[in-house]
């Protein structure tokens, strides 16, 4: 817990997965443990950068999500995923203002669903750090064979003041790896960055019926656009990512519930005239 910041969990937490579920017409899942949904977020100020932390008491953190308030299309992620070293305590995100800065106040919030039940046995992998290139870094790690995984933890640093956001954090779909893409703010083009992944991998036996799922927008120029990846039903989330393509084009809302993910993205002030597409990933489990 940190001052200034909100966090809602318990019955609230549910009450605001439910919804979700609802609005988006997502079914209820169908299993017995019924995770709690705990979300934490930054002060609502004009600060820059701004982390949340969604922390489950005892373990048994998965789909970790984050979105941000107040600044569509000015300010993106520049880390998304697990907190590094406790993959099943919890979930993590920061962000940061674009090039040119805002004025206005926004915040960040970090979202984990807590089940009753710890995970699997899993291990991190720590891939270390790629780059730094002129306007691209990726990275890109697997599992040990028999292994699956189910979280991606990506994080940009910029040593000479260079401005990354995160475009893509993609499992794969043989559920062994997953891939991660930062690419330089159009408004900011004097920088470099580095760009670290870690995965969170348990054996594949100790998972029940996992899956991949994903939906795409179609291409086109709007300013902002939303994809919803739904579980199976019998299902429930796991792991999320996302993807967008175009230059310029931040994603800012990966909400998750207990069967799915949502993921928008906005135009920036320098984003690219092309068509563009945004895609959201769910990774889904009968149960462990």
């Amino acid at each position: 817990m940190f001052p200034g910041r909100s966090r809602l969990r318990a019955g609230v937490g549910f009450a605001l997965a439910a919804t979700l579920a609802i609005v988006l017409g997502w079914a209820a899942p169908a299993y017995a443990a019924v995770p709690d949904l705990v979300v934490d977020a930054s002060n609502y100020d004009s600060a820059s950068p701004k982390s949340a932390d969604g922390w489950c008491e005892g373990g048994g953190a998965v789909g970790g999500g984050a979105y941000l308030s107040g600044a569509p299309g000015q300010a993106y992620f520049t880390a998304f995923g697990f907190a590094a070293a406790t993959f099943s305590d919890g979930a993590r995100a920061t962000a940061a203002e674009d090039g040119d800065g805002f004025s206005g106040r926004w915040s960040v919030a970090a979202q984990t669903l807590c089940y009753p039940t710890r995970l699997p046995t899993y291990h991190n992998h720590f891939l270390g750090k790629r780059g730094p290139f002129a306007s691209l870094v990726t990275n890109e790690a697997s599992c040990y064979e028999g292994e699956v995984a189910l979280a991606g933890n990506a994080r940009l640093y910029s040593s000479d003041g260079g401005k990354f956001y995160l475009s893509h954090l993609i499992p794969s779909a043989d559920l062994t790896s997953w891939s991660a893409v930062g690419r330089e703010d159009p408004l900011y083009t004097a920088g470099s960055a580095s760009l670290y992944l870690d995965l969170a991998c348990v054996n594949a036996d100790e998972l029940s019926g996992l899956v991949r799922v994903s939906a795409s927008t179609a291409a086109g120029t709007d300013t902002n656009a939303l994809a919803v990846a739904k579980c199976p039903l019998g299902k429930y989330l796991v792991g999320s990512g996302f993807s967008v393509g175009g230059v310029g084009i931040f994603v800012d809302d990966v909400r998750i519930s207990p069967t799915g993910v949502s993921v928008a993205a906005y135009e920036g002030q320098a984003a690219t005239t092309a068509n563009w597409s945004v895609v959201a990933y769910a990774l889904c489990s009968s149960g462990w």
